[in-house]
């Protein structure tokens, strides 16, 4: 565990006696999580001013940060010095609700656990650290977009791709995931909502089909059958 020199550590900005819980722990990176996850997305829901719970907070989309400790921010952290300086002038910014300016970007998925974004990885520490000085949890304003996965979809494209393999077929599955509409809920607050489909390119056969998650299910099992019975699923109405 790294023990600052509390005579000359950031920590004597938030008056703390001895080391917070969370100071060691390793921030992950949010592009391990979500590069596997991005194309299944069907929903992304944004709050503009959100209030979230800091202890939520496992990592950070900055892959400089990633894999460092809170504690390795706070005291290296490319823009801590000024955003100290901005702390001591007006640490109130911390505890009021209305919108944080400049934005304090943060990302989950499916409501679960916290990454920060494009902007605030400084802030967002300085908040954990002064935050748990006080006894609170709860930091308000935050920009926030959860992203809600279709894991049924998902499911259904790791066992095609399973199969295929198993089977060594020329057939090819790419994603297909388009707007369907946008919902506005109140003020700085909508969800985008959109479809996703499968695009099988079929070597045997010259052919590109699209598939939604049942269909692509039933052409996975029809997978084993000799390719001119696929062709009959594929067609069914044909002689």
């Amino acid at each position: 565990m790294t023990v600052p020199n509390f005579e000359t550590s950031p920590l004597n900005n938030f008056n703390i006696g001895t080391l917070p819980s969370f100071a060691n722990d390793k921030l992950l990176y949010w592009g391990d999580l979500f590069s596997g996850l991005e194309q299944y997305v069907a929903e992304e829901w944004s709050d503009d001013r959100a209030t979230v719970d800091l202890s939520r907070f496992v990592g950070s989309k900055h892959p400089g940060y990633a894999g460092g400790t809170w504690l390795d921010l706070l005291t290296k952290g490319k823009k801590m010095e000024r955003n100290l300086r901005k702390f001591r002038e007006d640490p109130e910014y911390y505890l009021d609700c209305s919108r944080k300016q400049p934005a304090m970007y943060c990302r989950s998925v499916d409501g679960g656990d916290l990454y920060i974004g494009d902007n605030g990885n400084n802030r967002v520490c300085i908040a954990r650290f002064y935050l748990s000085s006080q006894g609170i949890s709860m930091l308000h304003g935050l920009a926030l977009r959860d992203y809600r996965i279709d894991w049924e979809f998902k499911k259904q494209c790791e066992e095609f791709r399973t199969k295929v393999q198993e089977l060594r077929l020329p057939i090819y599955l790419a994603i297909k995931r388009e707007c369907l509409e946008r919902r506005e809920t109140m003020e700085g607050t909508y969800s985008e909502i959109y479809t996703l489909h499968a695009l099988v390119t079929d070597a045997r056969l010259g052919q590109v089909y699209e598939f939604d998650k049942n269909s692509l299910a039933s052409y996975t099992k029809s997978l084993a059958k000799p390719w001119w019975k696929v062709w009959l699923f594929l067609w069914p109405d044909k002689d």
